[in-house]
């Protein structure tokens, strides 16, 4: 998701390396702003007190992983935007008990799977099961839209399963744990996929 992000971008700045720069710190400019605003949400929902919810306003503005994330090309910041959305979607759907935050929910996951590997369609399944177990219900059509993102999130794994024969949500799955044993490259050879 990240890199068709970037591609789109790069076309449609005709490949100028300083207007994408530009409207990459925008981007991550737009979503500090949103992480601040997000925030404030969430701690209106935790624990409706200004001074908490100032607080947490100056943290997040003064700390410097914000900051830093800003003038770095990658999709960290976009991660971090979308923990806090998700983070306060899940406190919505509790405190509520209404299934739009849910569906939400799912979505912002789904977008997640698609930007970082790390986060596998998995998680979308066990969210959906524990709110099961925490008796929150879901309505027919939601249950419908819950399994299309979750068929959806599923898809990269099987057009990587049929074009590379390795069902991996991403080129990268398992690389960086077998970076962290000794020896790894004796056992383990990336142009070989079938060790």
């Amino acid at each position: 998701g990240w890199n068709l992000f970037i591609g789109i971008l790069t076309k449609v700045f005709n490949g100028n390396d300083l207007l994408l720069n530009h409207f990459i710190e925008i981007y991550h400019f737009f979503l500090t702003l949103l992480i601040l605003k997000i925030s404030i949400l969430t701690s209106e929902e935790i624990f409706n007190n200004n001074k908490i919810k100032h607080f947490i306003s100056l943290f997040v503005i003064l700390n410097p992983s914000i900051l830093f994330w800003e003038k770095i090309f990658s999709y960290q910041h976009t991660i971090c935007a979308l923990i806090f959305v998700i983070s306060y979607l899940i406190i919505k759907s509790f405190k509520t008990q209404n299934n739009k935050y849910e569906l939400l929910l799912y979505f912002y996951l789904f977008v997640l799977s698609l930007i970082w590997s790390a986060f596998q369609p998995a998680i979308i399944l066990l969210i959906f099961i524990l709110f099961r177990f925490c008796k929150m219900k879901i309505t027919k059509k939601g249950f419908i839209y819950f399994f299309l993102i979750f068929c959806l999130s599923v898809l990269p794994f099987i057009k990587n399963k049929i074009i590379f024969n390795s069902f991996t949500i991403g080129s990268w799955a398992g690389h960086q744990l077998s970076t962290t044993f000794l020896d790894w490259k004796e056992t383990c050879d990336l142009l070989k996929p079938e060790q």
